[in-house]
């Protein structure tokens, strides 16, 4: 589930630095 969030975020935001911060997150 945090997988999916961290992809939805890449997708909304498209950008690296948002897509880092999800992945540390998860």
């Amino acid at each position: 589930m945090e997988y999916y969030n961290a992809t939805m975020i890449f997708q909304n935001h498209g950008r690296a630095r948002d897509t880092l911060i999800a992945v540390e997150v998860a």
